[in-house]
């Protein structure tokens, strides 16, 4: 019986273990999440040449006009038609990944 006792005891102590190293690794692994979506974050700043409010301020706009469309009828295959269009028009394809293929979020006038 008191071999059982000393595996039980064991085991415990094993899984009390087991309990800390998953409590520190999430953890470790919500921190680096986190640092994740700043690096993104900051990637977008970057490549969009502005501040992290004014990138906000980009997004919901944007987010606000494709909306306003959608309200008023324009499905999202014609949004994607769009922006298809205005990528040919300047003489660019979709998909690019080329960095002067950087969207411009202002008027050109």
């Amino acid at each position: 019986m008191a071999i059982y006792l000393e595996k039980i005891e064991e085991n415990n102590r094993k899984i009390a273990q087991l309990e800390k190293n998953i409590k520190r690794d999430t953890e470790k692994r919500k921190k680096l999440l986190e640092d994740n979506r700043m690096l993104s974050y900051n990637a977008l700043c970057e490549r969009y040449n502005c501040g992290t409010q004014d990138l906000l301020d980009i997004i919901m706009r944007e987010h606000d006009q494709a909306e306003m469309l959608r309200a008023s009828g324009v499905s999202e295959n014609d949004l994607f038609d769009l922006c298809d269009k205005k990528s040919s028009e300047n003489g660019k394809r979709s998909g690019d990944d080329a960095d002067e293929d950087q969207m411009s979020f202002y008027d050109n006038e």
